[in-house]
């Protein structure tokens, strides 16, 4: 779109296209933001957030669970039927389609023996290995589970299968009661691969590994996960899932801790209209940027 129409174009929607009138409008919000939490905390009004000797405390949050919770988790767990998880991958299927998503990279058809693309989705994701799960089947041969892996598996075709389940569990009424789908968050954990390499991670000792930074929404749909190098920022990675998300809902809020932070996501949020609400460890000892004099 050519600038003077896309500038037409934000004018009719709303959006400031003069950066100095821009700049000057955060400023003013930035100021009044800031004055209002300064009289809130000489009033002594914000919850949990108070001034001890010209320092800033914030009381940390309880564990929230109470265990008579803890205690219906393991009996809902105790009732569960113990099933093959092949037989429990089918019903899914049938609920939600998913393996319809995996289609021939050549002439997008769907596989004419869809057991044999769900063999090979569980040898990967057992680390059993195509060869093991061929002996392990009365009916699918390694030369299958080798084609469906060459032709059908690829990362565009797991996100969209994803995606279908993901939007099917929203679509369950019980999923109402755990949230709002919008409130996403994002973390990562490490996978240690136990074998001493001599070399010592600060962070996480001296055997080598790798992190998966994974995406929850707010009703537990793991929607998006990346593979990251052990000591990479987790910030780069945040937009990742959200703007990539194969699901059908869009992420509003999003949460991180420490490690998901930097000032370049805090602005991608705010230009891509999203509320980015990170949980900063050590807060008190940051400091914010802020135009003007700052007070206290």
């Amino acid at each position: 779109m050519p600038r003077n129409t896309a500038e037409i174009v934000m004018r009719d929607a709303g959006f400031e296209t003069d950066p100095e009138s821009w700049l000057a409008d955060r400023r003013a919000t930035l100021a009044k933001r800031l004055d209002e939490v300064d009289r809130a905390l000489k009033r002594d009004a914000l919850t949990g957030v108070r001034i001890e000797r010209g320092r800033l405390k914030i009381t940390p949050h309880d564990a929230v669970t109470p265990p008579a919770a803890v205690r219906l988790e393991r009996a809902i767990d105790a009732v569960m039927p113990r099933i093959r998880i092949t037989e429990l991958l089918w019903e899914v299927n049938a609920q939600t389609g998913f393996l319809d998503a995996f289609t021939d990279l050549r002439s997008g058809k769907h596989h004419d023996a869809p057991a044999a693309v769900l063999a090979t989705i569980l040898a990967g994701a057992s680390n059993l290995g195509l060869e093991r799960m061929a002996y392990a089947s009365s009916r699918v041969s390694h030369a299958q589970l080798t084609w469906a892996q060459t032709w059908y598996l690829r990362p565009e075709t797991f996100a969209d299968a994803l995606g279908r389940i993901v939007d099917a569990h929203y679509g369950l009424s019980f999923a109402q009661h755990w949230g709002v789908a919008e409130h996403s968050s994002s973390d990562g954990q490490f996978f240690s691969a136990n074998r001493g390499s001599g070399v010592i991670n600060a962070k996480y000792g001296p055997d080598p590994g790798l992190k998966i930074y994974s995406f929850l929404s707010g009703q537990y749909g793991s929607f998006h996960s990346s593979v990251i190098g052990a000591t990479a920022g987790e910030a780069p990675f945040v937009l990742d899932g959200l703007l990539n998300n194969p699901a059908s809902f869009d992420p509003l809020v999003h949460y991180t801790d420490t490690g998901g932070v930097s000032d370049h996501v805090f602005a991608l949020f705010h230009l891509l209209g999203m509320t980015f609400a990170p949980r900063l460890r050590d807060f008190p000892d940051r400091r914010l940027a802020c135009f003007g004099s700052a007070k206290a």
